[in-house]
């Protein structure tokens, strides 16, 4: 069931496999046994309908609507930590999005302020590269 995505489906009951090409069901997938070994890349559509202030380079507000988010990420297989996200405000996301979301992994991640009391990560929470910098920029 580890070999590939298609035996691993139809083990688990699935007759058909729609989008598979015969070459994919023998692609072998390989097992992360080290932290950086394998990543994947993970989007979730939420469909949220808000609005958004923005001050343009002469000061002026400049309202707009919200209509879904895309929170993308990249999450380490072996630890299933996440390495960096990018939160996409459009009704699609487009591949600068993903390539923004490569960027900010691989970058030290930058802790944010929050303006509402007792909101934000743990004492010992955080980002990998929060709480040991040596693999910053590691690929």
């Amino acid at each position: 069931m580890l070999r590939s995505f298609a035996t691993a489906a139809s083990s688990a009951g699935a007759s058909h496999m729609k989008g598979l090409s015969p070459r994919d069901s023998e692609a072998v997938s390989f097992a992360a046994t080290l932290t950086y070994q394998v990543v994947e890349f993970d989007g979730h559509r939420s469909d949220i309908r808000s609005q958004g202030v923005a001050y343009d380079p002469l000061g002026f507000e400049r309202e707009f609507g919200i209509e879904r988010v895309w929170p993308l990420a990249l999450i380490d297989v072996c630890t299933r930590a996440a390495r960096g996200y990018h939160v996409v405000l459009r009704r699609e996301h487009r591949r600068y999005g993903v390539v923004k979301t490569v960027k900010k992994t691989l970058e030290p991640h930058r802790a944010r302020t929050f303006t509402i009391d007792g909101f934000g990560s743990e004492a010992h929470g955080g980002f990998r590269s929060q709480r040991f910098p040596e693999p910053t920029y590691a690929i």
